[in-house]
C-alpha cells in the first residue's frame, strides 16, 4: 500500500511476499510473524511534519513511494500514547508487544535444550550415522546373548571400533559445529544465568493500564495471563489461565501456565 501524509510525504507499507513458505511464528503475546503475515502498522510519526497519524486516515496513492514505513519503536509508541487521541486498546497492545521484541529472539535455556534434542534427532537420521547406529545396536544385542568372556571382549572391541568410526563421520558434519555452539551456550547460561526480562517504568505503566482495560473474553484473558507472566506475577497468571475453558485456546493457555510454573517471563514461541 502507498499513501501520503497531509504534509505531502509519501510512504509505502510492507506487503506479503510469497516465498514458498507460508509458515509463521506465533508468540504467547499475540504476535504473528512470517513472510505472509507482516505486522500491520496502524499509527506512525511522520518523518517530515513530526505529527502522529493513523495510517487509515491518510490518502492512498497509486505511485510507489520511496519511503518504507517502519513500525514505531517502543519509544515512539510511548510518545504516541501521550496524546489522548491515540490511547486506544490496539495501540497499547502494540506498544507492549514492541517492548517484548528485544527478548523475542533470545533463546531461553529450555529453548536451547529443545534445539539440542531436535538437532540430535536430525543427525541420527543422516544415512551414514543411521548406518553406524543400527550396526552398533545389533552388536550390543549380540553382546547381551553371549556368555563367554572371550567372545564378549571381541564384540566390545568391535562396538568401540564402530563408535570411533561414527564419531569420525560425525566430526565431518556441519551439524557438529552447530551442536557444539548450542552446547556451549547452554553451559554459559547454566554458569552465568539467563537474560533477565526487564521493563522500564513507562513500559510497565502501559502494561498495567492494559490489564485494567482488557475485558473478560477468552482472547483477552490470554493477553491478561501473558501480561501478568511478563511482569513476574506468576500465580495471578496461572489463576487467570485456569479460567479459560475455550478449546481453541487450550494450547496457548497450557503453555503460559507451564512457563509461569517455571517462573519464566520471556515471550515464547507457541509453535516452536
Amino acid at each position: 500500500m502507498n499513501f501520503e501524509c497531509k504534509c505531502g510525504t509519501k510512504y509505502r507499507t510492507k506487503t506479503s511476499e510469497f516465498t514458498g513458505d507460508i509458515e509463521a511464528t506465533i508468540y504467547t503475546d499475540g504476535v504473528v510473524e512470517g513472510a505472509m503475515t507482516p505486522r500491520m502498522i496502524d499509527v506512525f510519526i511522520c518523518d517530515t511534519c513530526k505529527k502522529i497519524k493513523f495510517v487509515n486516515e491518510c490518502e492512498e496513492i497509486k505511485e510507489k513511494a520511496a519511503i518504507l514505513l517502519l513500525e514505531p519503536t517502543v519509544e515512539e509508541y510511548l510518545e504516541i500514547l501521550k496524546d489522548e487521541n491515540f490511547k486506544t486498546l490496539n495501540i497499547r497492545i502494540k506498544t507492549w508487544q514492541r517492548t517484548n521484541d528485544k527478548y523475542r529472539d533470545i533463546d531461553s535455556l529450555d529453548d536451547l535444550k529443545v534445539k539440542v534434542e531436535l538437532l540430535k534427532a536430525t543427525i541420527s537420521q543422516i544415512p551414514s550415522i543411521t548406518h553406524f547406529n543400527q550396526y552398533i545396536a545389533k552388536m550390543v544385542q549380540k553382546k547381551e546373548t553371549l556368555s563367554e568372556n572371550t567372545s564378549i571382549s571381541i564384540v566390545e572391541e568391535k562396538i568401540n571400533e564402530l563408535v570411533q568410526k561414527r564419531e569420525e563421520v560425525f566430526g565431518r558434519l556441519k551439524e557438529k559445529n552447530h551442536l557444539n555452539n548450542i552446547l556451549a551456550q547452554i553451559k554459559e547460561m547454566e554458569e552465568v544465568g539467563e537474560a533477565e526480562v526487564f521493563y522500564t517504568i513507562p513500559e510497565k505503566e502501559n502494561m498495567k493500564i492494559l490489564l485494567d482495560i482488557l475485558g473478560d473474553s477468552s482472547a483477552e484473558k490470554i493477553l491478561k495471563a501473558e501480561l501478568h507472566r511478563n511482569l513476574g506475577e506468576f500465580e495471578i497468571s496461572i489463576a487467570i489461565a485456569n479460567e479459560i475453558t475455550a478449546k481453541q485456546y487450550e494450547k496457548i493457555r497450557d503453555l503460559i501456565k507451564n512457563l509461569s510454573e517455571r517462573h519464566l517471563k520471556k515471550p515464547a514461541r507457541l509453535n516452536s
